[in-house]
């Protein structure tokens, strides 16, 4: 059963009265359920009945009859601070321990001077009038003098009270000024600021009530939670004043039913609001929405049940015409126009982020068994992309770059960021353009499966929303296994899911995306699931302690090395590099040739295209090579001796000419003829 609190029926006339000296609003006479947004929340007893609470009190007659039809049993409330000029000493007799019992005592002669209005608690409330220019702050349990008096609490700026005497409760005697040094001046300093914006983010409306709702889950006693909130809010409302409102009723326990001890008044909370600012400067520490819910749903919050995510659309902007299904399928044709693409000449080139590695505008798969180094690579590449230093290769510009970290607690990386930083001849003060978030512990979902589809989450629109607001050129996520809700080996869902992350990280402009992934268990698997996996993105590379496809045991003896390789490109050559884990400092470092350190280790697939090619130029030539190691026209030797290939591309050239003989692919052909006309035979493509 409900919380009931006991007090008379105002009639609706007699609150008007009351208006004409102060402004008032309904709150709940007893706790109540209420649905926000289809879900189910309580609200405590005296909370405010209007969405925006005591912000909406006024003195206008129409509004207060309104609002008392519509809730005819409502308690009256008066805002206090600027709004009223009061300042009021609520002390609950019930709560109140024996330190605030002999405050109340002591100071007896200055309360009783002053309007009292009894409350249904058996407590007091003491009226008072601001001194002209200052601004009290309100409190909970609040220190008087040098002593914290649990049962006191100072209703000033930004709070408000519930007015009993329209209730039946005894009132006696006339507001009058307060007493110099009865309240500590927790004074706010007045200095101007400019008005907030009303105007709001077409996107701010539809977020303002699952954020007002998650908001109810997050205690704002904390500090950080209070802080995170309120940029959160900010960045989404552009700093506006509903924005504003939502955040300062949150501060004030308007939204959770408890004011925090914490909380300092309107004013305090609105010199924090100024604070937050979108400048170059800030960036990088901007907090989304995201951390918001985040934050809830550690509290215990659920976020409502997730809907098809549909990128906004121009078209939807314009008013909705008659259909006319001829101009619709014409307008669906976008056939490539040749006379206007000669006249612009060559087309423009393809942009890479890493040349030949890392292309703009698609998902490149970075996959390797765990343990590997995966991520410690992805932050050391987001590294290097920010600061334009090399490491795969010389980026050809420092990128802006966000990562979204699955795995890494924020302590973990902080110290891989000091070795990355180390091993650079940097400091952390270098990597603004480097934005790194950590998911370990907290929901990072971008899709998951609704009634058999795949379908985008709230996280979705987050990371979209931090690509815009990061003004990201390279986005990273670690891993698949906490981003994908979906059935990895059912091909529309790893499809649409690959295609859900490029839209919202492209949305903005064309932008370098890696994403990392696991292999599955079996033997020899390069990624777990369904081969859409390799069908949706440009690019695959694979991260391991061996090369795939490699034989030979060599590359397996020295634990601290690992291979890079690119086993899918569609616009450039298959490659591999070699790196090493230095045990010193766990860093990924690359030997300092590395060209010579890419023809120790040629890709396998890269070393049979060059044995095929080497065969059908020689055979061209007349020239006869042997698969015979001991023999002078061994073909690896051939290739080196006529500038094919590099001495050190040897062993791996000769492993792509056994696996190209086992296949039928390479085989003896004839490749001329001797003086007598007699078959000279070598080896050749089939």
């Amino acid at each position: 059963m409900s919380e009931q609190l006991v007090a008379g029926i105002t009639p609706v006339e007699a609150i008007v009265r009351l208006a004409s000296k102060v402004p008032v609003f309904p709150c709940r006479r007893s706790a109540e359920e209420v649905v926000v947004d289809g879900r189910t929340r309580l609200r405590k007893p005296k909370s405010p009945l209007t969405e925006r609470g005591f912000h909406d009190a006024t003195q206008d007659a129409d509004q207060i009859r309104a609002w008392w039809r519509r809730w005819p049993d409502a308690l009256v409330g008066v805002p206090t601070g600027s709004k009223t000029g009061l300042v009021v000493i609520d002390y609950d007799a019930h709560k109140a321990d024996a330190v605030a019992q002999e405050w109340i005592a002591e100071h007896a002669d200055r309360l009783v001077g002053t309007r009292t209005h009894g409350t249904l608690s058996g407590g007091r409330h003491y009226l008072f009038k601001a001194p002209p220019g200052q601004t009290f702050t309100s409190g909970v349990n609040v220190q008087l003098g040098d002593r914290k008096c649990i049962g006191i609490d100072i209703r000033a700026e930004g709070g408000y009270i519930v007015w009993w005497p329209a209730h039946g409760a005894v009132t006696t005697g006339e507001v009058a000024a307060l007493p110099a040094g009865l309240v500590d001046r927790r004074q706010i300093d007045t200095r101007p600021l400019p008005p907030l914006p009303v105007a709001t983010p077409e996107k701010w409306a539809k977020d303002r009530g699952i954020v007002s709702e998650a908001l109810a889950f997050i205690d704002p006693a904390g500090h950080d939670e209070w802080v995170k909130a309120g940029m959160a809010i900010h960045l989404a409302s552009d700093g506006s004043e509903d924005g504003f409102h939502l955040w300062h009723a949150w501060s004030a326990g308007e939204l959770t039913g408890d004011s925090p001890p914490s909380y300092s008044g309107e004013a305090d909370c609105r010199y924090r609001w100024a604070s937050f600012n979108r400048d170059g400067r800030a960036r990088s520490g901007m907090v989304t929405l995201g951390s918001v819910f985040a934050m809830a749903a550690s509290g215990g919050w659920t976020a409502p049940p997730p809907t098809v995510y549909e990128p906004p659309n121009e078209i939807d902007e314009v008013p909705v015409q008659p259909r006319d299904p001829e101009a619709e399928a014409a307008s669906d044709r976008r056939p490539l126009n040749w006379p206007a693409l000669l006249f612009q000449g060559e087309p423009p080139a393809r942009q890479w982020a890493i040349p030949h590695w890392l292309g703009i505008g698609h998902v490149t798969l970075l996959a390797g068994p765990g343990g590997v180094g995966k991520s410690l690579l992805a932050q050391q590449i987001g590294s290097s992309l920010a600061t334009g230093d090399a490491f795969i290769e010389k980026p050809s510009r420092a990128y802006k770059t966000l990562m979204w970290m699955g795995e890494d607690d924020h302590d973990e990386l902080w110290r891989r960021q000091v070795q990355i930083a180390g091993r650079a001849g940097r400091d952390l003060t270098d990597y603004a353009g480097l934005v790194i978030e950590s998911y370990a512990g907290r929901n990072c979902t971008l899709a998951e499966t609704v009634f058999g589809a795949i379908a985008g989450t709230a996280m979705l629109k987050e990371l979209e929303e931090q690509v815009a607001d990061y003004d990201a050129e390279v986005v990273i996520l670690d891993n698949i296994a906490r981003l994908f809700g979906g059935n990895e080996n059912e091909r529309h869902h790893v499809t649409t899911f690959v295609n859900l992350i490029a839209g919202a990280c492209n949305r903005k402009r064309p932008t370098a995306i890696v994403l990392l992934g696991h292999p599955a268990k079996v033997e020899g698997s390069e990624w777990a699931g369904s081969t859409a996996w390799e069908a949706a993105v440009r690019s695959r590379w694979f991260f391991g302690r061996t090369l795939p496809d490699a034989a030979g045991e060599a590359l397996e003896t020295d634990p601290d090395v690992r291979y890079l390789a690119r086993r899918k490109s569609n616009y450039s050559a298959l490659d591999a590099l070699q790196m090493r884990m230095d045990p010193a400092c766990h860093i990924l470092t690359i030997p300092e040739t590395p060209a010579s350190a890419r023809d120790r280790v040629l890709h396998p697939a890269r070393a049979e295209t060059m044995v095929l090619e080497a065969l059908t130029e020689l055979v061209k030539q007349g020239v006869a090579t042997s698969d015979e190691k001991r023999n002078q026209a061994f073909l690896p030797r051939v290739m080196v001796e006529r500038k094919m290939a590099q001495r050190t591309q040897i062993p791996a050239l000769m492993d792509a000419l056994y696996r190209l003989r086992s296949t039928g692919k390479v085989d003896r052909v004839q490749v001329g003829q001797y003086a007598n006309r007699t078959p000279r035979m070598g080896l050749g493509v089939v």
